[in-house]
């Protein structure tokens, strides 16, 4: 039973191994927890300060998943969503929140970091 389950798995995500398998999940699940983050941070932060620690959270996120796809030497060729797909796209949204922050919310979040 449980060897079928992985085959529908396998067919529905277009993906040939075992190891492909968990690592697509992988991937989902990191995807998964950096939105729930992201959630997280817009709702508890205050709202001038969101989009600048959303960006850095992204940033960070994105690099935490290319540092993982290149550690685990993670197949980019495939047409599964890969580790490298979700860093791409916390970069993506990293680099959009910055854009959308106004420079005055960047200068008091370093402000505030910075103050004794």
């Amino acid at each position: 039973m449980d060897d079928q389950k992985l085959l529908q798995a396998r067919r529905r995500l277009r993906v040939d191994s075992q190891e492909e398998l968990f690592g697509s999940i992988r991937a989902h699940a990191l995807g998964a927890l950096v939105v729930a983050f992201a959630g997280l941070v817009l709702l508890f932060a205050p709202r001038p300060l969101a989009l600048p620690i959303l960006s850095l959270a992204m940033i960070g996120a994105s690099a935490l998943a290319a540092f993982a796809a290149w550690a685990l030497r993670a197949n980019h060729d495939r047409g599964a969503v890969t580790l490298w797909d979700a860093a791409g796209a916390f970069a993506f949204v990293g680099c959009a929140s910055a854009m959308l922050s106004k420079p005055e919310s960047i200068l008091r979040l370093f402000a505030d970091a910075g103050a004794p």
